[in-house]
């Protein structure tokens, strides 16, 4: 929730409420591992209490493939359009976080999983419901 508005899953949640197009650079098999800043957050939190000092990677847990975000959304919210463009020169296809540091050293483990984290920003991003007049 309340992620910048030019990030993908701000910008994919708001084409799916507003009807824009969403666009995609590749073929969408490209594969991140998506951190839910609340597991971020309780990492720092868990690191800074520990012994332990060094660095450490925080990821998701599992690579997932953007046109699965994309699917995610479309359920939880509504179909999506997407228009696919060539992909940019220097792209990485496929990115993830190996987490075994911060396992081992300050018991790191993600507690939300990437559908929670979508429904979490959908949510956020509807609008408030109104008051009716008396």
């Amino acid at each position: 929730p309340r992620q910048r508005p030019d990030m993908a899953f701000s910008r994919l949640i708001r084409s799916a409420f507003d009807g824009e197009t969403f666009s995609v650079f590749g073929d969408g098999e490209q594969t991140r591992d998506f951190t839910f800043v609340g597991d971020v957050v309780r990492a720092f939190r868990s690191a800074a209490y520990s012994r332990w000092t060094g660095v450490a990677n925080i990821g998701g847990g599992s690579r997932t493939s953007m046109n699965q975000v994309i699917k995610t959304v479309s359920t939880l919210a509504r179909p999506v359009t997407v228009a696919y463009h060539p992909v940019v020169h220097g792209d990485v296809r496929h990115t993830a976080a190996d987490t075994s540091v911060a396992r081992d050293a300050f018991d790191y483990q993600p507690q939300v999983r990437l559908e929670t984290g979508l429904l979490r920003m959908i949510e956020a991003a509807l609008p408030e419901p109104t008051a009716a007049a008396s």
